[in-house]
């Protein structure tokens, strides 16, 4: 399905002003982002990164916020910057994507300082099978965690509550 000009337009505006947002508030990430190009993918289900350009999934783009699309802005712009597309070629890629997600995801939340309350992504955490391995990370730095979920994993549900994360 193709998506309209005005759509395209609406999409491209909101990324352009979050960057400028972040450019005023978080100025490093901002710089990153400054000749980062952007790109609409209908089958992709979130967001990536190649290495050079960001794409969206125009569907999950349009169900974040301004902050959550500042969020996911910044995680994209760090695996650019520390170059993950080009390494970790001889590891397992499940362990690698979750391990430069756990480095990405602590820096953004350590340039948050005392601020760290405010991120919150939308949808539902628990489709995320790596979430008790992260959840664990995220205890050990000492952060409180809030999870709120749609009970559609009630499985997954039981098993990050028996592990008291």
């Amino acid at each position: 399905m193709a998506i309209n000009q005005s759509k395209v337009q609406e999409y491209a505006s909101k990324l352009l002003t979050c960057r400028m947002r972040l450019l005023a508030s978080h100025s490093f990430y901002g710089l990153l982002l400054a000749h980062t190009k952007f790109a609409l993918d209908e089958k992709c289900e979130t967001a990536y990164t190649d290495g050079k350009k960001i794409a969206f999934s125009p569907d999950f783009l349009e169900s974040l916020s301004d902050e959550e699309t500042e969020f996911v802005l910044m995680h994209e712009i760090l695996h650019i910057a520390l170059k993950h597309c080009l390494r970790g070629h001889d590891y397992n890629q499940e362990a690698f994507n979750i391990a430069c997600d756990i480095v990405v995801n602590s820096n953004i939340l350590k340039s948050f300082g005392d601020n760290y309350r405010r991120i919150s992504i939308g949808g539902e955490p628990l489709m995320h099978k790596d979430l008790p391995e992260f959840l664990k990370k995220v205890r050990e730095t000492g952060l409180k965690i809030k999870l709120d979920t749609n009970g559609s994993y009630p499985e997954r549900l039981a098993n990050v509550v028996s592990q008291g994360l």
